[in-house]
């Protein structure tokens, strides 16, 4: 987290996982408090709204006022709107080499297919039944409004865009209405279950997150103030929350839970057991050969990984697992 440097101390990395731990804990403790009975419902709800902004200000604001003397790296920003190298905003691509322009079909290959999966499945997240959105999906326009976005920021060095899973399905379910039910099974209660009763689809949210975006470019010298360790507790959060419903870190879950107090989703009633702790061995491995991957010399090959696992669901999968069974738990 820290470069080297003598400024920092052993009381930065302290205070450090204080405040990524308590504006991860804030930011849920917010985020959660229109589901309790605390406050009145319209104060709970403009809170629960705002939770994540609120932790940022809370923690950075604690964060200068309590601990002063403490170094912390701050949110490195430009302080002008420029190239970060300096260049002029408009790539040379007529200078090129043309052996260079033959040469970028290949790893340009490996984006195209990186993009295409990676725009795809997110859609498939956002679009799942149990998030209960009315206005369909649009999968061939979003690839033709995707293409010609990154066609125009690579004429000008830009980032290129796609969708980002875990910022897609945090949006999705901070639109969402909720409510928690808890199943009986025998004497024993279950722990409570989040479900999704609707969700308030618009284009407005989207199109004012990112006028906010840019309006941030105005507020450069406010944002250098944010401590780098509230950032990552936001990205933590971030990564927890869009971990609820994932149907495969719940079938982890049940390696370590009593069979006899397995949730009652239709795919666990369903499936065989065997089958269905087979399957979540076969997910985690192709995750963790994923990762493998990724941080190896051959790291940019990696999209090729995330191809073949089309062919491993297949006929890998497919070999143990039967259709219907599958069928249930893509369902879920």
């Amino acid at each position: 987290m820290f470069k080297q440097s003598s400024s920092y101390t052993l009381a930065s990395s302290l205070l450090s996982v204080i405040l990524a731990g308590g504006t991860w804990k804030f930011a849920t403790f917010l985020t959660e408090l229109k589901n309790t009975r605390f406050l009145l419902r319209p104060i709970r709800s403009v809170l629960s709204d705002f939770g994540p902004p609120l932790a940022i200000f809370i923690m950075s604001f604690a964060s200068h006022l309590l601990f002063p003397s403490i170094s912390l790296p701050k949110l490195s920003v430009p302080s002008t709107l420029t190239t970060t190298s300096g260049r002029s905003w408009q790539v040379p691509l007529l200078s090129i080499p043309p052996w260079a322009i033959a040469a970028s079909a290949i790893p340009a290959a490996l984006l195209t297919l990186l993009v295409f999966l990676d725009q795809n499945i997110t859609t498939r997240l956002v679009n799942n039944p149990k998030n209960h959105l009315t206005k369909g999906d649009g999968y061939h326009l979003d690839l033709v409004v995707l293409g010609v976005l990154m066609a125009i920021c690579s004429c000008f060095g830009l980032p290129w865009m796609f969708a980002s899973t875990i910022p897609s399905l945090s949006h999705v379910r901070s639109l969402a209405t909720t409510s928690k039910s808890t199943h009986i099974s025998g004497d024993i209660a279950e722990a409570p279950e989040e479900c999704v009763i609707g969700v308030r689809e618009n284009r407005l949210t989207g199109i004012l997150i990112h006028v906010c975006v840019g309006v941030s470019l105005s507020l450069l010298s406010v944002l250098r103030l944010v401590p780098m360790p509230v950032i990552d507790g936001i990205f933590l959060y971030m990564g927890v929350t869009s971990l609820a419903g994932n149907q495969f870190v719940e079938r982890l879950q049940l390696w370590f839970c009593d069979p006899e107090m397995y949730p009652r989703h239709d795919f666990i009633r369903t499936v065989p057991k065997a089958i269905l702790h087979s399957f979540t061995a076969l997910q985690l491995a192709c995750v963790t050969a994923l990762w493998a991957l990724k941080h190896s010399p051959y790291g940019m090959t990696f999209p090729l990984l995330i191809l073949a696992l089309m062919p491993v669901r297949k006929y890998v999968a497919g070999s143990f697992v039967e259709p219907s069974y599958l069928h249930i738990m893509d369902a879920h």
